[in-house]
């Protein structure tokens, strides 16, 4: 199981966890940790940069034909549409700002067509799978916002939140180091 994890074709129908597990690696202040992680786990260590994070940067510039294929992908990666939408720049200052912005949006058309699609190849994966109320209220953002922040965080500003997880990752990253 932890294999398809590290398997960019098994990754594909998994965009959410996928853009979390490179999210989740752009701790870069763990660089011992880092280090010692890609000495313990070479095969994986080279997977990953040479898969898995070329992957991560193709679904963010919405480059390549199969990014969101309907056949292969259940839930299509949404990120850098959101990103936009929430008046997040995507790209550095280069020459391809307009053609990302472009493709973004080409791809946000291209999923929001084809929702049916995924859909259906959603339904056929989860076949078997029995939901709970308990299970659903896992997905819903006002518990994962209770979860992290409490009650009274949950209701903070974004921009403090961020603010506030950045001094603790810090916090913790200076004392693992």
């Amino acid at each position: 199981a932890s294999n398809s994890v590290l398997n960019p074709r098994g990754c594909r129908g998994n965009s959410i966890y996928t853009s979390l597990l490179f999210l989740n690696l752009q701790i870069t202040r763990l660089e011992q940790t880092w280090r010692h992680l890609r000495q313990s786990h070479t095969a994986s260590a080279i997977v990953y940069e040479k898969d898995l994070k070329p992957l991560l940067g193709n679904l963010n510039r919405a480059e390549g034909n199969s990014v969101f294929s309907p056949k292969e992908v259940t839930v299509p990666h949404i990120l850098p549409l959101l990103s936009l939408m929430e008046g997040e720049q995507l790209w550095d200052d280069n020459e391809e700002t307009c053609d990302v912005l472009l493709r973004t949006l080409e791809a946000a058309c291209f999923v929001a067509t084809n929702t049916g699609a995924y859909r259906i190849r959603a339904e056929a994966r989860l076949q078997e799978f029995k939901s709970t109320a308990e299970l659903l209220e896992v997905f819903q953002t006002e518990l994962s916002l209770r979860l992290f922040w409490g009650s009274k965080g949950a209701q903070a500003e974004r921009g403090e939140r961020y603010k506030k997880f950045e001094r603790i990752l810090t916090v913790l990253s200076q004392k693992l180091e």
